[in-house]
């Protein structure tokens, strides 16, 4: 478990704020304290370049990759709620934009390095390229 990681339950604790604020300023992470994280989220790599817009919410047993952008796709007015589901990958570079209607990225999904997701991920289908397209339904792989 990375730094990063291990910090984000006290991001709001009085006193820790303004350590924490600048452990991530140091790592290039832009993450408020609005952004709401679930249990068992991993933030891969220090989370180095991660920027997530405040009106997010990250499942648990979420990872994330370093270089992952989660904003704004509009330069003004309001956009909406956006909800990164339960186990969901976003791989390293990734970036999820965000319109007036929000944004989902269904349970399980996996967004590939560098996609640009502009649409909706559903449930556990593996997303890519650029703008992101379905590559494939996600097949676990069986626990011996």
């Amino acid at each position: 478990m990375g730094l990063i990681t291990k910090l984000l339950p006290y991001r709001n604790t009085p006193g820790l704020r303004r350590v924490i604020r600048e452990v991530l300023y140091l790592y290039g992470c832009d993450i408020p304290p609005e952004v709401k994280f679930g249990k068992n989220t991993e933030i891969v790599h220090r989370g180095i370049g991660l920027v997530i817009y405040p009106k997010v919410t990250i499942g648990d047993n979420v990872t994330i990759y370093h270089g992952v952008t989660i904003g704004r796709a509009i330069r003004s007015g309001d956009i909406g709620e956006t909800v990164i589901g339960d186990g969901a990958v976003l791989s390293a570079g990734a970036v999820i934009t965000i319109g007036p209607e929000g944004r989902k990225i269904g349970a399980g999904a996996i967004v590939g390095a560098n996609a640009v997701v502009t649409k909706d991920v559903p449930t556990g289908e593996v997303w890519g390229g650029v703008p992101a397209r379905k590559l494939e339904k996600h097949r676990p792989i069986p626990v011996q």
